[in-house]
This record gives C-alpha cells, structure tokens and sequence, in this order.
C-alpha cells in the first residue's frame, strides 16, 4: 500500500516528469536472411499473378547494408504469344526499417523498373512483385522458396 502523498506547499508548483515517448517503426525490420540467399521457383505448389513462370533463379546478397540481387525468369507463353520468354535483371538499393523492401531493377535489354520482396509467414519463401517500365508495362508477382 502506498502512502498518500502530501499537497503541494502553498504557492509551489508542481512538476512531473513526462513518460518517455518510444518510438517503433510502423513495420519492424526482419532479420536479412529472411531477403538474401538464393531462392527457385517451386516445382509443386507453385503461385503466381500475370504470366506463368517455368523457372525462376533469384539471388540477393547483403553488402554493407546494400542489397545486390539477379534475376533470370522463364515463362510459360503460348504459341503466338508476345510474352518474351525469358526475363533477366539486376538490382540494388539500401535495405529500409520495413518489412517490404523495393529496388530498382534493370533488365538485360536496359528497360527500368521496381521489385518488391516480401517474406511470407512462412520461413523459407519469398514473394517476388516486379514492374518493368516497358510499352505496354510487364509485371507480375510469385512466390519463390529458399534453396
């Protein structure tokens, strides 16, 4: 039980210490290793939006907080199709304090864009979302596994 507190002295005033103020971010960080390694399209299970990958081979690696990735797609096109059949990019930027980390990319014809990795709750896979500044733009998003 505490003791009660005494009232001021007549004409003194009361001061108290505000409560610290914490500040998190909206989305903590994960651990990098939950970005880098090498990471392959699932032959079983395998999801996708926009055009169906055949075989995915992604790439990241952490220098000095920078991230270094490659990327080389094939895709599933049907006969007649406009889809090139095969996508290859590179990319890099700062790691940033949230759980969704975007790059910009640059593809192997020098076309410019986005890619997006987010884990997933499960431990070993990525989601991979890109966007090519091309004409029309090409994007799409999958999931990949860690080797």
């Amino acid at each position: 039980m505490r003791a009660p507190r005494n009232p001021p002295a007549a004409g003194a005033v009361e001061t108290s210490s505000p409560a610290p103020v914490v500040r998190t971010p909206a989305s903590a960080p994960l651990p990098l290793y939950r970005y880098t390694g090498e990471w392959n399209y699932p032959s079983v299970g395998a999801q996708f939006h926009g055009t169906q990958p055949v075989s995915v081979e992604l790439a990241v690696r952490e220098e000095n907080g920078q991230a270094k990735g490659t990327m080389v797609v094939r895709f599933q096109v049907p006969p007649g199709g406009v889809v090139d059949p095969s996508m290859r990019f590179t990319f890099e930027g700062p790691f940033q304090q949230s759980r969704n980390q975007s790059f910009p990319l640059l593809t192997s014809t020098g076309a410019k864009g986005t890619v997006e990795l987010t884990p997933t709750t499960v431990f070993n896979m990525l989601q991979v979302a890109y966007k090519i500044e091309t004409n029309p733009p090409r994007q799409g998003d999958f999931l990949v596994v860690k080797k």
